[in-house]
């Protein structure tokens, strides 16, 4: 499977129920995503997503401290021409990057008979 960044996709749609034989053998549905390409600019961005424990709530079954969480999605997309000319450039570029750095406590509840 293939995740890109929500930012190097141009446009998606999805297929349900009879799709065309030219998608295989899929029981459903198909989405189809057609990624973003470079144009006769610079053009990029950068993001980042931030999530941690100090920000979340304690769960309900959590009797000490709450466990820790540390979650970061972060990446960038850039493209624009191959060849720097004034005259009318025909060959583009685009890449992206993202990636994910997750540190996640679990609580687990359980009993124990004797």
């Amino acid at each position: 499977m293939v995740f890109p960044p929500i930012d190097a996709i141009q446009e998606f749609s999805e297929d349900i129920a009879d799709a065309d034989a030219r998608y295989g053998r899929g029981n459903g549905g198909t989405v189809n995503l057609v990624y973003k390409s470079g144009t006769d600019k610079f053009h990029g961005d950068v993001f980042e997503f931030l999530r941690n424990s100090a920000l979340n709530a304690r769960n309900f079954f959590d009797t000490a401290a709450k466990p820790p969480l540390r979650e970061n999605e972060f990446g960038a997309t850039f493209g624009g021409p191959v060849f720097f000319k004034k005259a009318n450039p025909k060959t583009f570029f685009f890449a992206d990057y993202a990636g994910t750095r997750l540190a996640q406590g679990q609580t687990d509840v359980d009993s124990v008979r004797m």
